[in-house]
């Protein structure tokens, strides 16, 4: 008894000690947008960016971890930029964004002469992952809507550069200032309780 009584004052001294570390204005800003009612991070990324690449998984685990809402809006770059955003919206639709998202890092980060060029390239990722690849190839309208929808929110979070990552959507994180993932999951929790 003395023991778990012990071990929880500790735990508890460590959160305190903890609390209150990240600064306005220095560790994240506060945006003009309203905050959201539930715990939410949202990330804006491409697969393309080498820095999205280093933060996405942890970034998916942090959200799990802590049970967050995690709103993924992929940022079209480069000349197959909207056909990622077209694909990333119908593997959401069947489950499998993590799954396309993490090949897709994969094969252009780590698979030399492995990332696609062309909208077939996407295609054939998208199938790898289980994933019928068929409204993508349809370009249905709802997944024009849905893309659409993820620039509307670029534009609207005036989002300049990837990773950006909104915390209950009116807190961004300023990534350059903390020194490792552990500080940007403590900034998280701080910013969502």
């Amino acid at each position: 008894m003395k023991k778990s009584l012990l071990f929880w004052a500790f735990s508890l001294l460590s959160a305190v000690a903890f609390a209150g570390q990240f600064e306005k204005g220095k560790h994240y800003v506060t945006l003009p947008q309203p905050q959201t009612i539930e715990s939410q991070v949202m990330l804006f990324h491409s697969p393309y960016c080498g820095p999205c690449a280093m933060v996405h998984g942890p970034l998916v685990d942090i959200v799990q971890k802590h049970d967050l809402t995690f709103n993924e809006i992929v940022v079209g770059m480069g000349p197959v930029g909207r056909d990622v955003q077209e694909a990333f919206v119908v593997a959401k639709g069947q489950g499998t964004e993590q799954a396309f998202i993490e090949e897709l890092i994969h094969r252009i980060h780590f698979r030399r002469g492995q990332a696609p060029k062309f909208r077939s390239d996407i295609a054939d990722v998208l199938e790898m992952c289980g994933v019928n690849s068929q409204p993508f190839e349809d370009r249905c309208e709802q997944i024009q809507d849905e893309v659409d929808d993820f620039n509307s929110l670029i534009k609207e979070y005036r989002v300049r550069a990837t990773p950006t990552i909104i915390v209950n959507g009116n807190q961004q994180v300023i990534l350059h200032q903390l020194s490792s993932l552990e500080e940007l999951e403590r900034l998280i929790v701080e910013l969502t309780t």
